[in-house]
């Protein structure tokens, strides 16, 4: 799986290396994205709130790191599902809140967010 910010940059999961892999616009490497907790990304997604959000394969777990990269939060949907498998974003229209779209093996969960973490 794989996204790109606004900078151009190009997001690439790596289940074997437990990290999203980071390179510029020409292709260059620049970085590993990992977490401790993080074993598996898979998909993936850029918010209009500058955040990067990436599934956990095999969990109900989205990871979510700041335009920095900086690890900014867990979202766990335990509750509702076992498994995501993809994630998106989408900005309501003329509101504070997101809508947070999970893509499991038997469908789509949509959730509103009212709060990215910080």
């Amino acid at each position: 799986q794989m996204c790109i910010d606004g900078s151009q940059r190009l997001f690439v999961s790596d289940p074997a290396q437990s990290a999203v892999v980071v390179f510029d616009y020409l292709g260059n490497f620049v970085s590993n994205l990992s977490h401790p907790d993080l074993n598996a990304p898979a998909g993936m997604c850029w918010g209009e709130d500058q955040h990067l959000y990436v599934v956990n394969r095999g969990t109900a777990e989205i990871f979510v790191f700041s335009k920095t990269l900086a690890f900014r939060g867990l979202i766990s949907l335990k509750n509702y599902v076992d498994e995501i498998v993809d994630v998106g974003l989408q900005q309501e229209q003329n509101q504070p809140s997101k809508r947070l779209y999970a893509l499991t093996r038997n469908g789509c969960l949509v959730f509103r967010v009212t709060e990215t973490p910080k």
